[in-house]
């Protein structure tokens, strides 16, 4: 995708000598990272927030993978050493 594009070629310019990948987290399932920046990518103002997320039909086409539990599953847990969420912190 763009976004994972753009986010490589950010790391290659300020961390020449680092070995990085950018991956989904459904490229990433099964495999285990040093260290993980997580970005949630979903954000829009908090009017449109509040009081939306009781319902599931909202949830479901707003905030992608972050309501399945098996994906965030893979998502939190594959860091071994240190791990970042970048996110609207109402959001999430």
């Amino acid at each position: 995708s763009a976004q994972r594009a753009k986010i490589s070629r950010a790391l290659q310019a300020q961390l020449k000598s680092c070995d990085s990948e950018v991956l989904s987290v459904f490229a990433s399932q099964g495999a285990e990272r040093d260290f993980i920046v997580l970005s949630t990518v979903r954000s829009m103002p908090v009017e449109q927030i509040v009081g939306s997320t009781d319902n599931q039909q909202w949830l479901t086409s707003h905030l992608g993978f972050l309501i399945d539990e098996r994906q965030m599953n893979v998502a939190l847990t594959r860091a071994k050493h240190g791990l970042i969420i970048i996110g609207n912190r109402r959001l999430l």
